[in-house]
C-alpha cells in the first residue's frame, strides 16, 4: 500500500483588505517564518459579516492591490475563492461557510485560519464560531495592546485551543480603517501600505 502524501498546509488570512496594509504583510511573514504554513492565502472577502464598510472598494481593485503588494514568492497566493462564492451568490461571506467549501475544494490541503489578536473581541459574533474551531486550527498573531491569553482560555475554543505565534518582530496596530481616514483626510500613507498599492490608490482616487 502506498506511503499516504503529506497535505500542503495553507494559512487563510481572510478580511476585506480594504486597502492591504504592511500589517497584514507582516503576519503573513511570521506564519511562514515560524514554519507554521507552507503557504498563506490572501482571501478577501465579497461582503463584510461584521462590520458594513460604506466605502468598500469593489472586489476587483482589492484584488489588484494584493497582487501588487505580495511579493514574488509562491508562498504568497492572492485566492478570490471568497470573492467569486459571493459574487456568485450575491450574499455576505461567512468563515464557516468558506472554510467548508475550502476543505471540500482542496482535499489534498490542510488549512489555517489566520487571525491578530486584535480581532478577539469579536470572534464570538462570528457565524457558528464554536463550530469553527472545531473545523479548522485557528493561528492568532499576538498583537501588542491586546491580550492573547484572555482570548484563547475563552470558553468557545474548549479542547481547540488555538495556535499563538509571539512574533519576533515589532508588530503594528495599523488598521485599513485608520489609512481611509487619512486619505480622506488628505494626510500621507507612506510607509503603512506597500508603495505599489499607495500609488494604486492615488492613480484610481480609491478613499477619498
Amino acid at each position: 500500500m502506498g506511503k499516504k502524501s503529506k497535505k500542503i498546509k495553507v494559512g487563510v488570512l481572510g478580511g476585506s483588505f480594504n486597502p492591504v496594509h504592511l500589517g497584514h504583510l507582516i503576519a503573513a511573514e511570521e506564519v511562514l517564518r515560524k514554519n507554521a504554513c507552507d503557504e498563506v492565502w490572501f482571501m478577501p472577502c465579497y461582503k463584510h459579516a461584521i462590520k458594513s464598510e460604506k466605502d468598500l472598494a469593489k472586489p476587483v481593485h482589492r484584488v489588484q492591490m494584493l497582487a501588487k503588494a505580495l511579493p514574488k514568492d509562491s508562498r504568497y497566493v492572492v485566492s478570490t475563492f471568497e470573492i467569486e462564492r459571493g459574487d456568485l451568490e450575491n450574499k455576505t461571506s461567512y468563515t464557516i461557510d468558506t472554510l467548508k467549501a475550502l476543505k471540500k475544494n482542496y482535499p489534498n490541503y490542510e488549512f489555517f485560519w489566520i487571525m491578530g489578536s486584535n480581532l478577539s473581541h469579536e470572534f464570538h459574533k462570528w457565524k457558528q464560531a464554536s463550530d469553527l474551531v472545531k473545523e479548522i486550527k485557528i493561528i492568532i498573531i499576538a498583537i501588542p495592546g491586546f491580550d492573547v491569553k484572555k482570548f484563547v482560555t475563552r470558553s468557545l475554543f474548549g479542547k481547540n485551543k488555538p495556535i499563538v505565534l509571539e512574533t519576533s518582530v515589532v508588530m503594528t496596530n495599523i488598521s485599513s480603517s485608520l489609512i481611509r481616514e487619512l486619505i480622506k483626510a488628505q494626510k500621507s500613507i507612506h510607509f503603512l501600505v506597500p508603495e505599489k498599492v499607495r500609488e494604486y490608490i492615488e492613480e484610481n482616487k480609491l478613499y477619498r
